[in-house]
């Protein structure tokens, strides 16, 4: 270690969890009746991710659209997933 004007020094990084945000955007396809129940959505979101459904906080559904293209109705929905604690912002409008 010289006294060189140039030189860089790395810190240690802060642990994962401070680094990224706990918030997953999933794409879902389930039918009228599951997209339906608050439970089974999150049953579907737990088992998509992998992960116990009690580390998912809340899920917030973006974006629902119906798929009757075919004789069995689908609903298509884009959702963010909220993980260990992190909440959804509140808009005050």
């Amino acid at each position: 270690m010289g006294t060189h004007p140039l030189e860089v020094v790395f810190a240690p990084l802060p642990p994962l969890s401070l680094i990224c945000h706990l918030v997953t955007t999933l794409s879902l396809t389930l039918s009228p009746q599951q997209a339906a129940s608050d439970a089974t959505l999150r049953t579907a979101v737990a088992r998509e991710l992998s992960l116990p459904i009690e580390s998912i906080t809340s899920v917030l559904v973006r974006r629902r659209n119906i798929d009757a293209r075919q004789r069995r109705i689908l609903v298509n929905l884009s959702v963010d997933v909220y993980l260990d604690g992190e909440q959804p912002a509140v808009d005050d409008f």
